[in-house]
């Protein structure tokens, strides 16, 4: 121990008030660095959540005038491409996402889905709307739109069709387009029948 004039101190003592000041800074900088590493890692969750979350789907396309638009007012301008029936793809093993994709990276925004009335047939509905579903799905994923064609190409009221895929009836197509408008009625996806 030392004697001074005012007071007694010992040398550990005399440390520790030297080491407090430096101690507490270093004690504040770990409990900063703690809340912005919180913060940030909070953050980036958060972020993961939305971007998880958001709904990319198109916008509901109307008609204004001689115009498409969609709910922003902005005209449309479709630029698409066909693919071939998704019945077909299916069967070769070939029906995914990647027909979508690049479809999109063409810069088409809607695509065509040919559907004849042949493998609709075949399928069965609730098995052939499966694969619409699917095409919705991705379409909604890419912000793509869709067309759906029921693929007939002849003469509906005179049953004279091209060829043997395109053969249908008058109440099958009924039932067709009925059976798409009701389960596609909420679906801004399908921007044409």
């Amino acid at each position: 121990m030392k004697r001074t004039g005012i007071s007694i101190t010992s040398s550990k003592s005399l440390n520790q008030s030297f080491s407090n000041p430096i101690n507490n800074l270093i004690t504040t900088m770990r409990t900063i660095f703690k809340f912005f590493t919180i913060l940030i890692l909070s953050s980036l969750f958060i972020s993961f959540l939305v971007n998880c979350q958001v709904d990319r789907s198109p916008e509901w396309i109307k008609i204004d005038g001689n115009r498409f638009v969609n709910e922003s007012g902005q005209t449309m301008i479709f630029q698409g491409v066909n693919i071939a029936d998704p019945d077909k793809l299916d069967k070769a093993g070939k029906w995914q996402i990647e027909h979508f994709e690049e479809a999109k990276n063409w810069g088409a925004n809607i695509i065509r889905l040919p559907i004849h009335p042949e493998t609709w047939r075949e399928r069965g509905s609730e098995d052939y709307i499966r694969l619409i579903d699917q095409a919705v799905e991705w379409s909604r994923e890419l912000g793509l739109y869709l067309i759906l064609d029921w693929h007939s190409i002849g003469n509906l009221k005179a049953e004279l069709f091209q060829n043997k895929g395109y053969i249908t009836t008058r109440e099958e197509t009924y039932e067709f387009w009925h059976t798409m408008s009701k389960k596609y009625t909420n679906e801004p996806v399908i921007a044409m029948y």
